[in-house]
């Protein structure tokens, strides 16, 4: 029954109450006063039943205007949305998935959500189906009747009558391919941005190679690799310069020239003379401490600076280390060559 049909039975009702109450006063007998109360309680039920039939009335109203509420934003939601039953055949759809599935609205009733679903992903839409009551999210490729595939973000909710038992799911879907290309376009960006950092990293490291390329050979021996006369100059200068403020420090430069390089070097040639003189720095280097420097001053010339030392007779000690290393026959390309020094020494003073 329709609250119209209700109202107006219920003033009929009314009607025929106040009828039956006239026409009982008019008949006194001795239980016209129960009557009369039992038709103004009859009357009071009738008022209270139109009370209420005015109260659905105005809910019925409510109720309609939330379901059209409910019903346009569900039609002209952005999203697409779409109702299937529990085993996903479509129920409703709204305008968007319609435009989204390339198939108008009507049409969609009572076909299977899966056909529109791509077939790689159609397992999950069954998972989906099959296993889950909660609200799932996933990414998908939707297809649409006419147009091609295309990624999908999907919310899936459960749809539950009174009793809460599950009657259907809820699905809204987003078209990503906008937000796929433009995170494509990130991942790409950075990529490029990460491969021009590594390159402007190996221009910096090269860079700073080169620079310390050029440093080293700036105060560097290109031959031997020992230090130069430049970088021995400094080094001398502060071991002047901290036995001036420390009395009791003591250094010695000693000044080395290779005997019978010139004969060796005319006699076998230049590249035998330049591996001669390699062997020479290192079998000095071996000599030395680590705090002590050798450098090639040219030639076959070489200097010696030792810090820090006790006496004199240190310093004679590294001398004769220094001629039993070079007395050593060196074998290149065949030939055994052996060669000795002539070391000056020169020792600082004490304060």
């Amino acid at each position: 029954m329709d609250v119209d049909n209700f109202s107006q039975q219920i003033e009929e009702l009314r009607s025929r109450v106040r009828g039956i109450w006239q026409r009982t006063a008019t008949q006194p007998n001795s239980q016209h006063d129960l009557m009369i109360q039992a038709f103004d309680e009859l009357q009071m039920a009738v008022e209270e039943l139109l009370v209420a039939s005015e109260e659905l009335e105005v809910t019925r109203a409510e109720a309609e205007r939330e379901r059209q509420r409910y019903q346009e934003l569900f039609d002209f939601a952005p999203d697409g949305y779409l109702v299937t039953d529990t085993a996903g055949k479509i129920l409703e759809a709204n305008y968007a998935a319609a435009i989204m599935l390339s198939m108008q609205q009507k049409y969609f009733i009572g076909k299977p959500l899966i056909v529109f679903i791509a077939q790689q992903d159609r397992q999950i839409f069954r998972s989906l189906i099959n296993n889950s009551q909660q609200i799932q999210d996933y990414i998908i490729e939707l297809k649409p009747r006419l147009g091609t595939p295309f990624p999908a973000s999907i919310r899936v909710s459960p749809v539950y009558d009174s009793q809460e038992k599950l009657i259907g799911w809820r699905w809204l879907l987003r078209n990503i391919s906008e937000a796929k290309q433009a995170e494509e376009q990130v991942t790409k960006r950075t990529v490029e941005l990460a491969k021009a950092n590594q390159q402007l990293l190996s221009e910096i490291t090269e860079h700073k190679r080169a620079k310390s390329q050029l440093v080293h050979l700036a105060f560097h021996d290109i031959l031997t690799g020992l230090p130069n006369r430049a970088l021995f100059m400094n080094r001398l200068e502060d071991a002047v310069n901290y036995s001036k403020r420390h009395p009791d420090y003591l250094f010695a430069v000693l000044f080395l020239d290779l005997d019978r390089f010139k004969t060796i070097n005319d006699s076998l040639g230049h590249t035998f003379g330049d591996q001669l003189l390699l062997i020479v720095a290192q079998r000095l280097q071996e000599c030395l401490r680590s705090t002590d420097i050798a450098a090639r001053l040219g030639g076959d010339e070489f200097i010696i600076l030792l810090v820090g030392i006790k006496d004199v007779l240190e310093v004679i000690t590294v001398v004769e280390r220094i001629q039993k290393n070079l007395a050593l026959p060196v074998v290149l390309d065949g030939h055994e060559v052996s060669t000795t020094a002539s070391i000056g020494i020169a020792l600082s003073l004490i304060n």
